[in-house]
């Protein structure tokens, strides 16, 4: 039995293995038929396609040669009656030529008519052929797309011949403008006093030229009244004369008419016009005055620094040629969206919100906005202009792309402009341009309820993507030819700037970029070999200027390190004031007209309110109210609003010096290029310096640099002067009790392990915090109010947090297991105590040394400086 049964189990197994054979073997023949039938359907499509493109091919010979056919008949034609018409033929030679003509007509026809039917059965074909191979959806396909390199290099030829012409016009245009100013100033100076002598006495008209130091003053009031009579008889001449001269008045010094752009200054300071734009001041250093810059700035100020900013022009021997910034640089600019730098919400914004919502809701990957040349593309004009077109149905012809890229002034530069406007639209606008007009409403009522239920506003101010100069160099040229076929005025940019914030009906975006010099490059020369690398005007030599409390900080980027500015037309420094209340120093080095908009320190009061009525939702009410880079308000509001702000034009080649918490914005009128560093001159500062510190902690904003290393850089320094220390002593002497104090109530508390050096040594080998502890021997900065540790701070080993004493003594009342928590000190008490004792005792030395001098040497002299 048992045998039976394992020759059963056997027999059993060679089936199914021959079944599952057999199962393979049909697998692969159903596979292999399925190709045979594949290889057979696709030698059918070819061999169709093959004989569509013979009958087109055939067809194509055969209208050729039908056309010549017909050409060389209708040249017999011609030849036999022009022969017909010289000969004269006889009347039956006359009846030939005509038969001959009725029969060539009938054959033309009989022609005609095979080349029709031809036709008809070449479109059947070609039927067929396009059956199995449907068309692609409808694309624009651009003519020269394909442009060999000579072609390209002669276009580049022709357009730099262009922008030489222009160039070349403009600056004779500025030339003759800037004489006929100065021709019509002096004119107008003359008649101002030939019109005083004939008011006051009456008599003859005097030509007297003014001496060089005498100051002429023009009063408002003097052009309204009208010359009295001063005699029982005058001559019709001399009255006729006085009513001129008095018009010319009138249109002189009404304040409708600003001064001119470039006029000849006079060598000592005349008093300027009292109107808002044109308070801030202006000087022309001496030779003498330009030697040291800090200086010079400490003995204008007390006539500048009431209207918050001042303008420097050098004196003629100022010859810098900038550094020419390599169009390698790379940097990473600011996109800013003027249309929404004062309301974030406006039509334009209402209409492009709705747009991008339909595009969500048809889970579509297109988040950023389209940009046409680095220009980002206004998607409600687009569709605007579509839709008064006639619609998409209307435009299938590149042509109305192109005028459609015309109206919206999109830049002829920019390659493949038409296709990629198209492209824009089918991706962008056109899912919407398909709905109903009920539920366009709709969408824009759902966007509008939405941006209502939010609580924090958007910035319009975000962080672009890394480029080279050379590509902000053509994204600005395409946004100024947007906007202006040539360079325009601050005039005209200050018209379509604000109105662009103000109606808020178009979308403008441009880029603006600051670069740190230190890790890149600065527009001033650096090499030794220039002799304006050690100038004391180069503004990298300004914070190592002896009279420069900031030398003690050290390196510090955006303080002590310059900033190159790199702007286009419409690029927005919004209203701000400096974080630490520095004053700084900024230089144009090339490019267009910065306009300047300053609010003075005395005005401080009054802006905040004006401020809080008219952009309530961009601020806040902590004592750093107002953000960098936030909002951009009109300055004709808040003179509406009882602020007095002041006006500047900043050109090329000329200094501009912010004082003390002075609040500025700036609107660029083109391609610019500007640098800026900060400086602390007068020692008034330091007590403003520590109140905006401890405003920054409270508020939760990041410090620059520490007062605590400022202060005890002063204190450690022998060659500082009286008057310094006894500015920074109370300061430095409050300092260390705070410090002292905060120490014994954290080790009251418990926290008595201390280490010293943790800011310059390295961390022992072995620790698990290595990584940690380089990255805070680096920022040393409190993760609560990101104040810097300068000090000493509170270190939390086991969470890796950082933390300042006052946060430290918290954190130590919380916890009950402080094995892990130490406090890291720089100096110690007696330290710190001798570093005061120190400072007092030198304090006492250098004020007893002056009282011991005659008060005579203590005097100073106060030379005239050049103002305007």
């Amino acid at each position: 039995m048992d045998k039976l049964s394992s020759v059963a189990r056997q027999v059993r197994r060679i089936g199914q293995r021959s079944e599952g054979q057999s199962n393979r073997t049909r697998v692969k023949t159903q596979k292999q038929e399925v190709k045979m039938l594949e290889r057979r359907g696709r030698k059918r499509k070819s061999e169709e396609e093959n004989r569509g493109r013979k009958l087109m091919r055939r067809s194509q010979k055969e209208l050729k040669s039908k056309r010549r056919v017909s050409l060389r008949l209708r040249e017999i034609s011609r030849s036999v009656s022009g022969h017909s018409a010289k000969s004269q033929l006889t009347s039956k030679g006359a009846d030939e030529v005509e038969s001959g003509k009725e029969a060539k007509k009938v054959e033309e026809v009989d022609v005609h008519r095979e080349v029709k039917q031809r036709k008809k059965n070449d479109r059947k074909n070609v039927k067929k052929f396009t059956e199995l191979k449907p068309r692609s959806s409808y694309k624009i396909r651009p003519l020269e797309r394909v442009r060999t390199r000579g072609y390209s290099l002669l276009l580049a030829s022709k357009l730099a011949l262009k922008r030489a012409k222009r160039e070349n016009s403009a600056v004779k245009n500025k030339t003759k403008t800037e004489s006929k100013t100065v021709e019509e100033g002096e004119k107008t100076m003359s008649r101002n006093v030939q019109v005083e002598k004939l008011s006051a006495g009456g008599r003859k008209i005097q030509d007297q030229s003014p001496d060089e130091g005498s100051k002429v003053t023009v009063q408002p009031s003097d052009h309204t009244e009208e010359p009295r009579k001063i005699g029982a008889v005058r001559t019709k001449s001399t009255e006729t004369v006085i009513t001129r001269q008095n018009k010319d008045l009138k249109d002189i010094i009404s304040p409708k008419k600003t001064p001119p752009k470039k006029a000849k200054l006079s060598s000592s300071p005349s008093p300027h016009s009292s109107s808002d734009e044109n308070t801030i001041p202006t000087f022309h250093p001496t030779e003498a005055e330009f030697a040291d810059p800090l200086a010079y700035i400490n003995k204008i100020q007390p006539m500048a620094e009431p209207h918050g900013m001042c303008r420097i022009i050098p004196p003629p021997s100022w010859k810098l040629d900038s550094n020419k910034i390599g169009d390698d640089v790379r940097f990473t600019p600011q996109v800013q969206q003027i249309h929404r730098l004062h309301k974030r919400w406006g039509p334009n914004v209402q209409h492009s919100a709705a747009i991008n919502q339909h595009l969500l809701s048809e889970n579509s990957n297109i988040s950023t906005t389209p940009q046409i040349g680095g220009v980002q593309v206004d998607l409600p004009q687009l569709y605007h202009l579509v839709e008064e077109s006639g619609g998409p149905k209307k435009m299938s012809d590149k042509k109305h792309w192109a005028r459609v890229a015309d109206v919206m002034n999109i830049p002829k530069q920019a390659m493949d402009r038409t296709v990629r406007l198209y492209d824009i639209y089918c991706h962008h606008v056109f899912p919407y341009a398909t709905l109903s007009n009920e539920e366009k409403q709709q969408l824009e009522e759902e966007v509008k309820a939405i941006y209502d239920l939010q609580t924090v506003e958007d910035d319009a101010i975000t962080k672009g993507k890394s480029m080279p100069v050379s590509w902000f160099s053509r994204i600005a040229r395409n946004v100024q030819s947007m906007w202006y076929k040539e360079d325009p005025s601050p005039a005209q940019v200050e018209l379509d700037y604000w109105r662009v914030v103000d109606e808020r009906t178009k979308h403008v975006s441009v880029q603006c970029g600051h670069i740190n010099t230190r890790a890149q490059a600065s527009a001033f020369p650096t090499r030794k070999d220039s002799a304006y690398s050690r100038h004391p005007w180069n503004l990298n030599n300004i914070p190592e200027n002896p009279n420069c409390l900031l030398k003690y900080l050290g390196p510090v980027s955006g303080i002590t390190i310059p900033t190159l500015h790199m702007g286009m037309l419409f690029s927005t420094s919004c209203w701000s004031t400096d974080p630490h209340c520095l004053p700084y120093i900024q230089y144009l080095h090339t490019g267009a007209d910065i306009i300047w908009y300053c609010i003075p320190k005395s005005q401080r009061s009054k802006f905040r309110p004006a401020m809080t009525e008219l952009a309530p939702t961009l601020l806040c009410s902590k004592p750093r109210w107002l953000k960098e880079d936030c909002v951009m308000v009109n300055p004709s509001h808040l003179r509406e609003h009882g602020v007095k702000v002041s006006r500047c034009i900043h050109s090329a080649r000329q200094f501009v010096v912010v004082f003390p918490g002075t609040y500025t914005a700036t609107v660029s009128c083109g391609y610019s290029v500007s640098e800026s560093v900060h400086y602390a001159a007068s020692t008034r500062w330091l007590p403003m310096g520590m109140e905006a510190s401890q405003a920054l902690t409270k508020s939760g904003e990041r410090e620059l640099f520490s007062m605590c290393l400022l202060l005890c850089g002063l204190m450690q320094d022998e060659k500082v002067d009286a008057a310094t220390l006894t500015e920074a002593l109370p300061l430095f002497s409050s300092l260390v009790y705070k410090e002292l104090d905060m120490r014994t109530q954290l080790h009251a508390a418990g926290l008595r392990s201390e280490k010293r050096s943790v800011f310059n040594q390295s961390p022992p080998p072995g620790s698990g915090n290595k990584r940690r502890l380089s990255v805070i021997e680096n920022e040393k900065v409190c993760e609560v109010c990101d104040r810097i540790c300068f000090l000493s701070m509170v270190l939390n080993e086991q969470d890796e947090q950082v933390l300042c004493l006052e946060h430290g003594l918290k954190h130590v009342h919380k916890k009950k297991n402080l094995k892990s928590t130490r406090l890291f000190l720089r100096y110690n008490q007696t330290e710190l105590e001798q570093m005061l004792k120190n400072a007092k005792d030198r304090l006492t030395v250098l004020t007893s040394k002056i009282e011991s001098s005659p008060s005579s040497n203590g005097s100073k002299s106060r030379t005239s400086t050049k103002q305007t």
